[in-house]
């Protein structure tokens, strides 16, 4: 009754549906303050771009990149492109990352057992980590140290909090080295 695909489906899939719906996108936009000004490359001309260019090939150049933009009716050239990877622009794609994640963990059904019932809502909270190229370490420190992070002291921490009866998830990008019991999410 729950979706079960593999996480790219999900996110393929998510990118698929919004494409031409990119609300939630304008929104992170003006949060981040990632485009001050509307220009040629707008916020969701750049996450098409971005995305479909690295679905298509993970590794590609700039180029290609501008070549996704292209498909997407926005002329960028490669080092126009490469102007807009910034601390800011990272920050707008993480929020909606996040969003995408929440939308993708969503249940076809909530639970329909009388105990969560009872209650306004029943959060379900949990974390998991991946780790990541020690080259991302003043982006994303893990915690250095353990079996699992010998190889690389860098870490992404994925906080997940879930409404067992609205069904609904709220996600969080975090370095892999915050404590769970300091989620943002429980505030």
């Amino acid at each position: 009754r729950y979706k079960t695909r593999k996480p790219h489906e999900h996110f393929h899939e998510y990118c698929r549906c919004h494409a031409n719906d990119f609300s939630y996108c304008r929104r992170a936009r003006k949060k981040t303050k990632f485009i001050q000004r509307q220009r040629t490359l707008g916020g969701g001309s750049f996450l098409r771009s971005l995305v479909f260019g690295w679905m298509n090939k993970p590794d590609c150049s700039l180029d290609a990149l501008t070549r996704s933009a292209a498909a997407q009716q926005v002329r960028i050239s490669a080092q126009g492109l490469n102007k807009r990877f910034t601390e800011t622009a990272a920050e707008f794609l993480k929020k909606v990352i996040e969003h995408a994640i929440g939308v993708a963990i969503q249940a076809d059904c909530t639970a329909n057992w009388a105990l969560p019932r009872r209650f306004p809502e029943v959060y379900v909270h949990d974390s998991t980590q991946i780790m990541l190229p020690d080259t991302l370490v003043s982006i994303w420190p893990g915690t250095g140290g353990g079996s699992y992070s010998e190889t690389s002291n860098a870490a992404l921490k994925i906080d997940l909090m879930y409404g067992l009866n609205s069904g609904r998830s709220h996600v969080q990008l975090l370095p892999g080295k915050h404590a769970d019991n300091r989620s943002p999410l429980l505030d």
